[in-house]
């Protein structure tokens, strides 16, 4: 007796092939405001000045999940948004001796699953 289920569509090997043709790159700059990397610039400065030989980790947060596979709209945390100026979900902030580092997660390519 076979499964009347039908397969999954990333489970056929024609679908897949089809829908990973004619991407483009996925953009890796983060959008800004016109001025915010500016600000963000002297809020990390201030930050750091504040809390000299100390390091400062801040999150972005990620989109809560409604029910299921829903998600809630993102809203970037309020800290973040003022030390980076960037509204990229998942990102982390690193500010540590008058220094700061941005990690970003990698955008999603064809044939990447989750």
């Amino acid at each position: 007796m076979t499964d009347g289920r039908l397969p999954k569509l990333t489970e056929i090997p024609a679908f897949a092939a089809y829908i990973a043709e004619g991407w483009d790159s996925p953009a890796r700059t983060p959008a800004l405001e016109p001025g915010a990397a500016e600000a963000a610039a002297a809020h990390r400065a201030r930050l750091a000045a504040a809390l000299p030989g100390t390091t400062a980790v801040v999150a972005a947060g990620r989109a809560p999940v409604r029910s299921n596979d829903t998600a809630y709209d993102f809203r970037v945390d309020s800290d973040f948004y003022w030390l980076t100026g960037c509204a990229v979900e998942n990102a982390v902030a690193v500010v540590a001796g008058g220094e700061a580092t941005l990690y970003l997660p990698a955008p999603a390519r064809p044939g990447d699953r989750g």
